[in-house]
């Protein structure tokens, strides 16, 4: 990949299939490099071991910027300081069991610590096929990392696994449908400040201390607390939150202390936690519930958690284009989100009971099911608020708890 014909040899390979629709794969085996090899550069080997990767990620990028208008996506197992200019990253060949899991958080996390922000791993592991406990706490993981894939050397299609399988993919494949736009957002963040999508406790919160070396939890895309499960039969999670508020995803636990704590781990979810005052972009089916199918209606929408204090932050939706988000109280027991520009926002689900709704001054009703009936309004199901309105356009809502 030094060698000044290295891009035409390429081409002559994938050149046809590109024009047929590739748009990237694995880029795979590029840590394999003999110590006596001598390179077109004249290197040998033994410098070269590591800083091939980047010669190597670089011709693949530049193939699919030229025949695919950069339009692609390649990931390698092999890295370099560098190479994450080029292409994303993927964990390597870990075992199908819960040490396997253990490992590839591991090595993501410490991968994210050095400046490599987008990254999946195989799911499940590479050789053989996985446990359904170890499947489902697996695709839950991959759920919450820049890239969820499949990969390995066993089937991972959850319909050759057991009916609990099937029924936990459904909602997670469902609910990483939903958080696509956050996910893209915090790529863009990521791209421009140089912060990972996944930081490791000592990276994101460098005050707690007591947590620096948590190697099984994280915080995703800057307000999602997430936190693996690697015990076989386990119904439970010890966890530590960082000061503030913190709103389960999956249930109605709040957290307002900070410190370790036992959470719920059925084998239904992995724990995972919502920073308070977060403003989240999101896409919502008919329902307007998470993890609920969007085959028919797709609808542009926010995830909301009262602010206990003000925060603010900034949404990218197509392209780079940046909206800046505010959330702050405004007064007992009520909170306000201002948006700089209408994002085309037509719902929202707020995680908390609101007995009133202001949307751009006008008050919304309360309604059985606004979504279903065409009317706008919002519901209350359980101690979840959804609000949808006929026409989009959101800058300034107003909950009333």
């Amino acid at each position: 990949f030094t060698h000044k014909d290295a891009p035409g040899v390429l081409k002559s390979i994938h050149g046809e299939r590109i024009g047929w629709g590739l748009r990237g794969g694995m880029v795979d085996f590029n840590e394999l490099v003999p110590v006596d090899a001598r390179f077109a550069n004249g290197l040998l080997g033994d410098k070269m071991h590591n800083f091939w990767v980047w010669w190597y990620a670089k011709a693949y990028h530049d193939l699919y910027a030229e025949l695919a208008d950069g339009d692609y996506l390649c990931y390698m197992r092999g890295a370099c300081a560098g190479s994450q200019k080029w292409n994303c990253t993927w964990t390597g060949d870990q075992m199908n069991s819960f040490d396997g899991l253990k490992q590839q958080i591991a090595g993501g996390l410490s991968l994210s610590a050095s400046g490599f922000s987008v990254w999946g791993t195989d799911m499940g592991g590479l050789s053989g096929k996985p446990s359904d406990e170890v499947y489902i706490r697996a695709f839950q993981f991959c759920a919450f990392l820049p890239l969820m894939r499949t990969g390995g050397s066993a089937t991972k299609l959850p319909w050759d696994y057991g009916e609990q399988v099937r029924e936990v993919f459904r909602h997670f494949y469902w609910l990483r449908e939903n958080l696509l736009d956050t996910i893209y957002s915090g790529a863009i963040h990521s791209h421009r400040t140089g912060e990972p999508m996944t930081q490791a406790m000592a990276l994101a919160f460098p005050e707690c201390r007591e947590a620096a070396g948590n190697e099984e939890q994280y915080l995703f895309c800057g307000s999602l607390l997430f936190a693996s499960v690697f015990q076989e039969g386990a119904v439970t999670k010890e966890m530590y939150f960082p000061e503030g508020v913190w709103y389960s995803l999956f249930d109605d636990t709040v957290v307002e202390e900070s410190g370790w704590r036992i959470v719920p781990a059925p084998l239904a979810y992995s724990p995972a936690y919502v920073r308070g005052g977060a403003v989240l972009p999101v896409t919502l089916g008919d329902s307007l519930e998470l993890g609920s199918p969007m085959q028919k209606v797709r609808r542009r929408g926010l995830l909301l958690t009262p602010p206990k204090a003000e925060r603010r932050s900034v949404m990218y939706l197509a392209g780079d284009k940046a909206i800046e988000a505010g959330s702050a109280p405004a007064g007992e027991k009520e909170f306000v989100v201002e948006l700089t520009e209408d994002g085309s926002f037509e719902a929202a689900v707020i995680l908390g009971e609101a007995k009133e709704v202001v949307v751009d001054g006008r008050s919304l009703p309360r309604r059985e099911d606004p979504a279903a009936s065409g009317a706008e309004g919002f519901t209350v199901r359980g101690r979840r608020t959804y609000v949808w309105l006929r026409e989009p356009g959101i800058r300034t809502l107003r909950v009333r708890e």
